[in-house]
């Protein structure tokens, strides 16, 4: 424990504290894989976005972490109810996109992973670009929101703020339904 005497020594005892915050849990350099235990995955991810669309460079405080990516390794499933592993509806390779928030981010070998429980995957990706081609997983639904109406009945123009946020849409896929026992699903009773 070491006493300051005075501003500038607290000034530089302060400067010595400072420390690079990551937001990912980076593993020591002799661990050269992670493996995923029950119902979890692997997912490595492009990282976050450092420009926008029209090119300019984004500070790490304004950068948005992309929440896609592709699945390293599979966990061997979560304990059903006779006990036996219920394996893993996603195989490794698939690319997936999944809850914003979800997961531990973790970082070795120079790549970033996230680590998720299969239940935080919203669904699989066709093509990691193609945002249009996702199969929704479990009982998750894609639903095309319909467009805000700019005319009132009446014939009045909305703008900005006056426009309402439509709650309608039309669905474009629906996932498998809930899982009931080992690989039966439940199913659902919304069609495309």
């Amino acid at each position: 424990r070491a006493e300051v005497d005075g501003p500038l020594a607290m000034a530089a005892t302060m400067r010595a504290l400072r420390v690079k915050a990551s937001a990912a849990t980076a593993l020591p350099q002799q661990y050269k894989s992670v493996t995923p235990y029950g119902d979890r995955l692997l997912v490595k991810t492009g990282g976050a976005e450092t420009e926008s669309a029209g090119g300019i460079l984004l500070p790490t405080s304004a950068a948005q972490k992309d929440n896609k990516g592709t699945v390293v390794q599979v966990g061997a499933g979560a304990p059903g109810k006779d006990g036996k592993a219920v394996p893993v509806g996603i195989k490794a390779g698939a690319t997936v996109m999944y809850s914003q928030f979800a997961g531990t981010e973790v970082e070795f070998e120079g790549d970033e992973h996230v680590l998720l429980k299969e239940a935080d995957v919203i669904g699989t990706l066709a093509d990691a670009d193609d945002d249009a081609s996702l199969q929704p997983t479990d009982d998750r639904v894609l639903i095309k929101v319909s467009e805000a109406a700019e005319k009132t009945d009446a014939g009045l123009i909305l703008t900005g703020d006056a426009l309402e946020k439509p709650s309608t849409g039309d669905v474009v896929a629906v996932g498998p339904g809930n899982r009931i026992d080992g690989d039966k699903r439940a199913g659902s009773s919304l069609k495309v």
